[in-house]
């Protein structure tokens, strides 16, 4: 968060951090990025202004990584941000069956996906292992499209 305050990076990332820690980083009053009293989804609706690209909406609560279900606050969060970005919307965090994609394909522009392909990865004991869990997790993910 510092060197987003300080204007050395553009962005700061999750990840996988407790999403209470980010955002205790996020609000600190030295390092982090509140300007003023109240830090809100305002940047939203400043969006079409300034960006380009696409809008990355982070889907989970919590600690990142793969779950078994979507949250139920998703749907109507994903809809709320379209209704007010022209952007191109990538829902990620969470993301590792073909149910949750099927269930907000039609809702993001793109899935973002990222530990159910190193947990599949790291399945493999071998490098052929590694990589035939990995192809076989991104036909699975890629057919639910």
């Amino acid at each position: 968060m510092a060197l987003v305050s300080q204007g050395r990076a553009d962005m700061a990332m999750k990840g996988r951090v407790e999403t209470g820690d980010f955002l205790r980083a996020a609000l600190d009053r030295e390092f982090g990025l509140r300007v003023g009293r109240l830090l809100s989804h305002v940047g939203v609706f400043e969006i079409n202004k300034v960006g380009s690209g696409f809008v990355y909406c982070v889907s989970v609560f919590g600690t990142t990584g793969a779950r078994e279900g979507i949250s139920v606050f998703l749907k109507p969060f994903l809809k709320r941000v379209r209704e007010q970005v022209k952007l191109p919307l990538a829902a990620g965090f969470g993301f590792s069956q073909p149910s949750q994609i099927k269930s907000v394909k039609f809702l993001a522009d793109g899935i973002i996906v990222g530990s159910a392909f190193i947990d599949a990865f790291n399945r493999g004991k071998t490098s052929e292992e590694k990589i035939s869990f990995l192809k076989a997790k991104v036909k699975e993910l890629k057919e639910a499209l």
